[in-house]
């Protein structure tokens, strides 16, 4: 695709609303049901059945919205539920920030230097990078969407502005998805409830908690808190965007990473960080 041509680009953001975030055995239940483009009434209350069958199995809180685009047959679960967006948001940023350069505001080829507070946990690559660097914003978009690099969403979601991407959203009709915290927030959320000390820490300093202070399951209960209870997070609701929805990851566990080429050990990331980014 030819990211010099701003629109096509969105349009293909927006088109990447259908989602498959749960577990590949859910995911290979779907596509082996064999009821793929029939929608009949019997066929479709089958399918129905089949699809509450996989989330009564689900290790985790999942709703679906499906439709026939055809047909305008619909199957909705528990559609109408608001949900934390974890990389999702990306998405609406990816297109925000091409609505502003098709108006002009900036241009791809613009560059932002990176900086050692810029750096994020993982998901990404940046943040095993020296600072210094000076990618170009279609660089950073391109991190951004193909590796769901953290340290790149912030810098771009800074660059357009996060009330904007709200407001794109809002006119396009999708009135529950909304970004109002960086990710950088996230982090200090989720690491503060581990060590206060970290409620305002820079970037550089959260990519090197130290977790192995911590046990799994106090990662985990931090990690928990703030998806559920802490409200520092993007959110989609029945409004199109989201309308497969992302699951709720409710038994992270940690995953070990190596170590970077300074030969800073990568922070061990739960499960439901790793998997719904």
């Amino acid at each position: 695709m030819d990211l010099t041509h701003p629109w096509p680009i969105a349009n293909a953001i927006l088109a990447l609303a259908v989602l498959m975030a749960g577990p590949a055995s859910a995911q290979e239940d779907i596509r082996n049901s064999g009821l793929s483009g029939k929608t009949d009434h019997a066929s479709l209350d089958s399918l129905r059945r089949e699809l509450e069958q996989i989330r009564s199995h689900f290790p985790g809180d999942m709703s679906i919205y499906m439709k026939n685009l055809s047909t305008a047959d619909e199957i909705a679960l528990d559609s109408d539920k608001e949900y934390e967006t974890f990389s999702v948001i990306k998405l609406a940023i990816a297109a925000e920030l091409m609505h502003q350069v098709e108006s002009g505001k900036f241009s791809l080829s613009d560059r932002i230097t990176t900086k050692a507070t810029d750096e994020r946990l993982p998901s990404g690559a940046l943040y095993a990078l020296d600072p210094g660097l000076n990618p170009t914003i279609k660089d950073l978009l391109t991190l951004m969407i193909i590796i769901s690099d953290n340290e790149a969403t912030d810098l771009l979601a800074d660059k357009v502005g996060r009330a904007q991407v709200t407001a794109y959203m809002r006119s396009l009709g999708l009135a529950n998805t909304a970004i109002q915290f960086s990710d950088l927030d996230w982090d200090r959320t989720w690491l503060g409830t581990l060590d206060p000390g970290y409620r305002n820490a820079r970037g550089d300093q959260t990519v090197n908690f130290p977790f192995s202070n911590y046990s799994e399951a106090q990662v985990e209960h931090a990690f928990g808190h703030t998806i559920y209870d802490a409200g520092d997070r993007p959110t989609a609701g029945n409004d199109g965007f989201g309308q497969a929805r992302l699951q709720r990851c409710q038994r992270p566990s940690l995953e070990h990473h190596g170590e970077a080429a300074d030969q800073r050990p990568l922070s061990p990331l739960p499960e439901g960080r790793a998997n719904c980014t």
